[in-house]
């Protein structure tokens, strides 16, 4: 949407009839109520913030920003016929605009007319091929009234899959019902403002005016464990990763929160010696610390207190404790050094420390992560830290901790999923430890950054009266890294990593046939007979033949044993590569040599998981449950063909464009196998398109197009963005 207070640029006056100036308020008043209404909406005083944005819309009634806010405060209010004539009198001043068809589609679809809102959801779609929203609305629809595929959609899901693969061609679809335009009243008074859905409305403006070049950069203090501790490379790693190059295109200084723990850096002890070394010293060793952490240690915490007697008082009195630990922290603070990290500090890094090279600077904490998860599981007070200094604070996900000295307005915190709250294989006291987590982000008030619609929704249907300053999503952007080698595999190329795998198959083969013998038979004799048997007649790995991967960590919801129930199907035709630390022997019952098609690599660095990617016949992944899906976004990337659940968010990250099956039947995904196999020519033109719409929506570039257009509100002002990065692709 159009800024309200920048429209006013190019606007003079309103016309009456036959082109009569018409008595208007001051530009100075005006700005005044707008400044009013957003306060009031951002306090959801949606009455209030009706009567402003009323006002502003009888001085200005050609200010079709106002006209739109002034809808959205009437639906918070429930007020449904005015909000549609505030929506439509806007729509008269911009008919093209998609994410007013959207917001009109959302009221519809209030007023229980579904057909009117899958109506309007269409033609959102149509005019902005990229809103997600507008697609995921529309086809939730379209399976309740049987609607047709949206044109747009270029394979429509695995059934329109199905029939461009039978036809060789893809039928134009049948009519999709067209919005109802209705006749709009011109009494439009006193009214209200805005909803989650456009509520960066004000910011859309052009950015670049207000962007400085030079002067102070804007601080941000980054709070997460993923990129402070060693923990292995998840998920979040990678977006979090993403999100840091995005603050630092936009000019922030950003600083990391790192944890100290013992045995490493200085302890508060030996800093009496600080004042006989420079500060570039002091800097020197503290940084070749946190890299010697980030080399040779895991991170991990206690549950309980060293001190049994003192965990009897924490489960026994749990509010005293809290309070003392409160009382506590404000007496003796705890103990921490900020390093500065000029780039020649560090001349040899390990790839577990390489992220640290995107940071100016680090807050080195004593137990800072692990005291934070400690206190978590004994529902204790969260640990405290101070944001003084700082104009923005970002928590890669819900932290127990509690941030100070910032207004909470500039805080943010990333949902990622909520699946720790109802996934069943998680232990009790890791379930408990996240609860706290959300405990404690919501009691703070910030704002919340969410990577999909989907984790969005579900947010709500779990924290139903948790009303955020702010809500945004912010998809899991692409990593420059990826990007500067996001050009597909040409035809015949082969991976290098896959073809190295074959002389270790083969004496692992061996190895687990021998152990297989003497499984079966004590006598030497039979044992040697059933050796040249099995060698005989087991089949082994062939490296010739097409694979498919997934790249995923080791956990139930993962679905990984739905590749052994697979695999047995294509020997001798595909195989299979799973990507990440995954027990394989346990999911294999510890039977590798009945596997020949079926592959574990462990955790491999960037580069070779490129490199299998690239080459891959497709992606696959099977999960039950998801906040965002990274893997899928890879593997489009790199133009293979994408192969996952039928789960709502997968259909938002790949727009339809994916194919589809139940992670129950494993049927369903050898039948999707299958069709890959069967015609390889359509479906790489099918995850060309898929390609290219990743690249257009989860780019750095869009991505901080969207925190360009709400931290301005902060009073944030950002630099310019840097020119983006051009990636030319190349035919399979």
């Amino acid at each position: 949407m159009v800024d309200v207070v920048s429209g006013l640029k190019d606007f003079v006056r309103a016309r009456g009839p036959g082109g009569a100036a018409q008595s208007t308020m001051s530009r100075r008043r005006l700005r005044g109520l707008i400044r009013k209404a957003r306060a009031a909406a951002n306090r959801r005083d949606w009455g209030e913030a009706a009567g402003f944005y009323g006002r502003v819309v009888q001085a200005y009634p050609s200010l079709h920003a106002a006209q739109v806010q002034l809808g959205h405060a009437y639906k918070e209010l429930g007020e449904f016929d005015r909000a549609g004539r505030s929506y439509h009198a806007a729509l008269k001043l911009i008919p093209a605009d998609a994410d007013l068809h959207l917001q009109i589609g959302h009221l519809e679809k209030l007023k229980g007319n579904l057909a009117e809102a899958a109506g309007y959801y269409a033609k959102a779609a149509e005019l902005n091929p990229d809103n997600t929203d507008a697609s995921v609305e529309y086809y939730a629809l379209a399976l309740k009234l049987g609607l047709p595929p949206l044109p747009s959609s270029p394979a429509a899901g695995p059934q329109g899959l199905a029939k461009i693969h039978q036809d060789g061609r893809r039928e134009p679809p049948a009519a999709v019902p067209a919005p109802v335009y209705r006749e709009q009243a011109t009494d439009i008074r006193l009214p209200h403002n805005r909803s989650e859905a456009v509520q960066n409305w004000d910011t859309t403006a052009d950015t670049d005016e207000e962007s400085p070049d030079t002067g102070p950069r804007p601080k941000a203090l980054f709070v997460s464990d993923s990129l402070g501790t060693p923990i292995h490379a998840r998920g979040i790693f990678h977006n979090s990763s993403a999100l840091v190059e995005i603050l630092r295109d936009m000019g922030f200084e950003i600083t990391l929160v790192v944890q100290k723990s013992p045995g490493y850096g200085l302890e508060r002890g030996t800093m009496n010696n600080k004042k006989r070394l420079s500060s570039a010293a002091l800097d020197s060793y503290q940084l070749g610390e946190i890299h010697r952490y980030f080399n040779d240690h895991l991170f991990s915490f206690e549950w309980d207190h060293n001190n049994r007697y003192f965990q009897r008082v924490i489960k026994k009195w749990p509010a005293i404790v809290r309070v003392s630990q409160r009382l506590y922290e404000i007496i003796v603070k705890r103990y921490e050094f900020l390093v500065n990290t000029p780039p020649n500090k560090i001349d040899i890094v390990s790839a577990k420390g390489g992220h640290l090279r995107k940071f100016d600077r680090f807050r080195y904490i004593d137990r800072f992560y692990s005291t934070a998860m400690s206190r978590a599981g004994n529902d204790l007070d969260p640990v405290g830290i101070s944001a003084a200094g700082y104009d923005l604070v970002i928590m890669d996900t819900p932290h127990y901790v509690r941030v100070k000295n910032i207004l909470r307005s500039r805080i943010f915190t990333v949902v990622h999923d909520l699946i720790p709250l109802n996934d069943p294989y998680y232990e009790q006291r890791w379930r408990w430890a996240f609860l706290g987590k959300m405990r404690a982000t919501l009691a703070g008030r910030g704002n919340l950054i969410f990577v999909s619609e989907y984790s969005r929704s579900l947010f709500h249907t779990l924290f139903p009266k948790h009303k955020s300053r702010r809500q945004i999503v912010v998809y899991p952007s692409i990593p420059k890294y990826w990007m500067e080698r996001a050009v597909p595999a040409k035809s015949r190329a082969r991976s290098i990593y896959l073809s190295t795998i074959a002389r270790d198959r083969v004496g692992q083969r061996r190895e687990q046939i021998r152990v297989r013998a003497a499984r079966l038979s004590e006598n030497p004799d039979a044992r040697a007979s059933l050796i040249k048997q099995l060698e005989a007649n087991l089949p082994s790995w062939n490296g010739s033949l097409p694979y498919f991967t997934t790249v995923t960590s080791d956990e139930p919801r993962k679905n990984i044993g739905i590749f052994c129930k697979i695999a047995a199907e294509f020997v001798g035709r595909a195989n299979f590569v799973v990507v990440g630390q995954v027990d394989g022997n346990r999911y294999m019952n510890y039977e590798p040599e009945m596997y020949p098609n079926l592959h574990f690599t462990g955790y491999l660095g960037d580069e070779q998981k490129v490199e299998v990617i690239r080459y891959s016949m497709g992606m696959i992944f099977p999960s039950v449950a998801e906040g965002f899906g990274i893997p899928i976004v890879e593997g489009a990337l790199f133009g293979v063909p994408v192969i996952c659940s039928n789960l709502a968010v997968f259909h938002e990250i790949t727009s339809n464009m994916a194919l589809y099956f139940e992670p129950g039947r494993p049927d369903e995904l050898a039948n999707r196998i299958n069709e890959v196999l069967s015609n390889p020519t359509f479906y790489a033109e099918a995850a060309r398109q898929l390609r290219d719409s990743v690249v257009r929506r989860f780019s750095q570039e869009s991505m901080q197009q969207r925190l360009r257009r709400m931290l301005p509100e902060l009073g944030i002002l950002t630099r310019r963005p840097r020119r983006g990065l051009n990636v030319v692709f190349e035919g399979r």
